[in-house]
């Protein structure tokens, strides 16, 4: 007896110290209430209460309180059947946090009465750790940036976005050789590059390479990837980005730059760049050659205001400059090296800088000798005796007037009110309208100019005129202006007249003509003489 006793008794402290030893929580309850009897430390741990605080209250009561009726169904149903195993419950600690555990319970008897054994496993560090690997896999699944895996020379792992940069699903790629998605060119660079990695020479690789799509088609790159041991094997992790756009607007832009170089190192225009203060910044070779310099840095970094004839002109420039923001076609002189003044015509833009600066950017065309042409022009077209005029042939077909010079205007009494632009039949007659209309068209048929002899009844008088036509052709080779100049020889003509009369004379005298005769042709309507 007083073996079986001590046995009893090793048996008991055994299971108590296994009781409050174990790392799960062990509660004892009253099969019939589900009273708690007893909770071991571990318990106290788990849910946040002292023992004797959780001997006083019932199992459904360490649930939270929406979930108490369906967890009572379970507890009467584990009393029915003996058992109840189940990883899907959840408890309340103290602070109102909800517990995840694993629940493993049976119906013991002892000493005839039922009693209910609870063993609850905190699943946190579990589901922690699931967690985190869902939050990895969904990171993974749905980046925006392609991630992969590569080992022993293949594709061991790639998310869709990585995947979709090459045309093809992750079940595609994953156990082919990396060398499927890379262009035939860029192969060597690639394989390299994963070898470095792979023997430790470098731990770490940031590079572009043209990829190959499923097609075949080719799609600019950038990876970054790292080595690290994978499952007992060197392996690559990584990230890769579709930089095609990026490359191809790059190129596209170092393609605009150096035409823009071509064209301000070879435009026979001059480009250049100041600050609003007026350094000069950059200047074209162009530009130094206009202004008689061999080389741009002769200009460059100097002040613009060496420049002009008078400081007046450059405040006028900046003033109207400011106002506008642009000027087109303004007319400026400027000083060459050698003393010589330069005309030019500038198209000039005020432009701002992303950090706020303003500089000026603009180009110059040299109309020096166009404008001593010009002048030259405009004075022969002022003051020559000879009259000159612009006929402008509209779309259809008809004739305006759309200048003339001083003399024309004085010798014909065609005023520029009277005349220009306006249909010639509301100004002429008739038959002068018939005459001039029928010779500019004989001018536009013949392609070339034209010159005739014309007698001509004017709001001046009637006056002789020597006229040349000349079409001049568009840049598309219509003709729509015709440049006419007429020489007034009414005095040429009246002299000539009278000199075929003195001829005329002559010829009769010699030949005997009577006395009669002579004196009537000399004194028309007077006496003879005797």
């Amino acid at each position: 007896m007083e073996v079986r006793e001590a046995s009893a008794l090793n048996h008991e402290a055994l299971y108590r110290a296994l009781f409050q030893a174990t790392r799960d929580a062990v509660l004892i309850a009253d099969a019939e209430t589900g009273r708690i009897l007893d909770a071991n430390p571990a318990a106290e741990r788990l849910f946040g209460y002292e023992r004797a605080l959780l001997c006083q209250v019932y199992l459904d009561e360490l649930c939270p309180a929406e979930l108490a009726a369906s967890y009572r169904k379970k507890f009467r149903e584990a009393i029915e059947s003996g058992t109840l195993q189940t990883r899907k419950l959840i408890v309340q600690h103290a602070d109102d946090s909800w517990i995840p555990v694993a629940l493993s319970a049976r119906v013991v008897e002892v000493s005839g009465r039922k009693l209910l054994q609870c063993v609850l496993h905190d699943l946190r560090d579990l589901q922690r750790l699931s967690e985190t690997e869902a939050f990895y896999r969904t990171l993974f699944e749905t980046n925006l940036v392609g991630i992969y895996l590569l080992q022993d020379g293949r594709i061991s792992m790639v998310n869709p976005r990585g995947a979709a940069i090459f045309d093809y699903t992750p079940e595609e790629l994953v156990g082919l050789p990396v060398t499927v998605v890379i262009a035939e060119k860029d192969r060597p660079l690639v394989v390299e590059n994963i070898r470095r990695r792979v023997v430790g020479e470098e731990k770490a690789v940031r590079y572009r390479f043209r990829g190959r799509r499923k097609n075949g088609g080719q799609v600019w790159v950038e990876v970054w990837g790292q080595s690290f041991i994978y499952k007992g094997r060197p392996a690559i992790l990584g990230t890769v980005l579709d930089v095609d756009e990026q490359v191809r607007a790059l190129e596209e832009l170092k393609q605009s730059e150096a035409r823009y170089r071509r064209l301000f190192e070879h435009s026979v225009a001059g480009f250049y760049r100041t600050t609003v203060d007026g350094r000069i910044l950059r200047v074209n070779p162009a530009l130094a050659r206009m202004l008689g310099y061999d080389d741009p840095s002769e200009l460059e970094g100097r002040p613009i205001s060496m420049l002009y004839v008078e400081e007046a002109d450059r405040a006028r420039f900046l003033e109207a400059l400011r106002r506008e923001g642009r000027l087109v076609n303004y007319e400026v002189r400027l000083r060459r090296k050698d003393g010589r003044v330069l005309w030019g015509l500038e198209n000039v833009l005020l432009v701002q800088e992303p950090d706020g600066a303003e500089c000026i950017e603009g180009t110059l065309i040299d109309v020096t000798e166009l404008l001593e042409q010009r002048r030259r022009y405009l004075g022969l077209y002022e003051h020559t005796e000879d009259a000159i005029f612009w006929i402008r042939v509209t779309d259809d077909g008809q004739f305006l007037v759309e200048a003339t010079n001083p003399s024309h205007q004085r010798k014909t009494g065609l005023t520029p009110e009277m005349l220009w632009n306006r249909p010639l039949h509301e100004i002429l007659p008739p038959d002068i309208v018939a005459h001039v209309t029928g010779n500019y068209r004989r001018c536009l048929e013949a392609g070339h100019p034209i010159e005739y002899e014309e007698t001509l009844d004017l709001p001046a008088g009637r006056r002789t005129w020597l006229t040349q036509l000349v079409p001049v052709p568009d840049p598309d080779g219509h003709i729509r202006l015709i440049a006419g100049i007429a020489c007034d020889i009414t005095e040429l003509r009246r002299l000539q007249a009278l000199l075929e009369e003195e001829g005329l004379f002559l010829e009769q005298l010699v030949s005997g003509a009577s006395r009669k005769t002579l004196c009537e042709r000399l004194c028309p309507g007077g006496r003879a003489l005797h």
